[in-house]
C-alpha cells in the first residue's frame, strides 16, 4: 500500500492522492495494463449486443418497410425488410394486443429480441426489418422460435441475394 507521508492520504486503486505540500503519490493496480486490455479487445471483438442503435423506431421507416419491403409470412410471424442503406439495420419488434397480457407480449419481445442478438449472421444488412407476431405462442421458448425465424431470415436473406 501506498501512503503519501506528509499528509497521510491512502489513494484508492488507480486513483491519486495530492497533499498540501505538493507531493503526489499515484496508486498501483494490482492487475497488469496489458492483461486488462487483453480482455477488453476479446470481449470487444464478439458483439452479442441489441443496443439502441439495433432498434427502429421512425414511424415513416416502418411504413414504408411494411408497405414497399420484401416481406415474408411464417405461422406464426410476418417478417417484412426495406434496404435503407443506414449504418446498421434496425428493427422493429411488434406485439400487438390480442396476443395476450402484457406479460405474455413482454415475454415475446424478450426471445424475439434473444434470437436477434444470437444470430447476428443472418441479419439482413443495412436494412430495417418489421418482425411482427401473428398468433400467440402459448408458453413460448426460445427453442420453439429458433426455427421459424432461422428459416424464414434465410429465405428472405437469399432472395435478397439472387434479385
Amino acid at each position: 500500500m501506498i501512503m503519501d507521508s506528509a499528509s497521510g492520504c491512502q489513494p484508492a486503486v488507480g486513483g491519486t492522492c495530492s497533499s498540501a505540500v505538493g507531493v503526489r503519490v499515484e496508486s498501483v493496480s494490482p492487475f497488469p495494463t496489458s492483461q486488462l486490455q487483453d480482455d477488453r479487445t476479446a470481449a470487444d471483438a464478439v458483439d452479442n449486443s441489441f443496443g439502441r442503435k439495433h432498434r427502429l423506431a421512425d414511424f415513416r421507416i416502418i411504413r414504408r418497410a411494411k408497405r414497399f419491403g420484401s416481406k415474408h409470412q411464417t405461422e406464426h410471424f410476418a417478417i417484412a425488410a426495406l434496404p435503407t442503406g443506414a449504418e446498421t439495420t434496425q428493427f422493429c419488434l411488434q406485439t400487438p394486443r390480442r396476443l395476450g397480457t402484457a406479460p405474455q407480449r413482454n415475454r415475446m419481445r424478450r426471445l424475439l429480441r434473444e434470437f436477434l442478438r444470437t444470430h447476428k449472421e443472418l441479419w439482413p444488412r443495412q436494412s430495417a426489418v418489421i418482425v411482427e407476431v401473428k398468433l400467440a405462442f402459448p408458453n413460448a421458448s426460445l427453442a420453439e422460435i429458433t426455427p421459424e425465424l432461422a428459416g424464414a431470415f434465410t429465405e428472405m436473406f437469399n432472395q435478397d441475394s439472387s434479385q
